[in-house]
């Protein structure tokens, strides 16, 4: 969980800077849209952890001839 909570804070962060340099949004907006992004990430990131235990451990049991 903690791992997931600090890609989703980098993600939202990067996703601020984007937006106030690149974009020319005022920094309010901006950080609307970075917490929104931040918060969609962190479901997103479980489950993109989740997928990729379950296909390591497929591969791991494979591997080790365990069924």
């Amino acid at each position: 969980m903690k791992s997931v909570l600090i890609r989703s804070g980098i993600a939202g962060a990067i996703f601020l800077l984007f937006l106030i340099y690149i974009n020319h949004d005022t920094p309010l907006v901006a950080l609307g849209w970075a917490v929104g992004v931040a918060v969609l990430m962190i479901p997103l990131g479980m489950l993109l952890d989740r997928l990729s235990h379950k296909m390591a451990m497929k591969r791991w049991m494979k591997q080790t001839g365990r069924s």
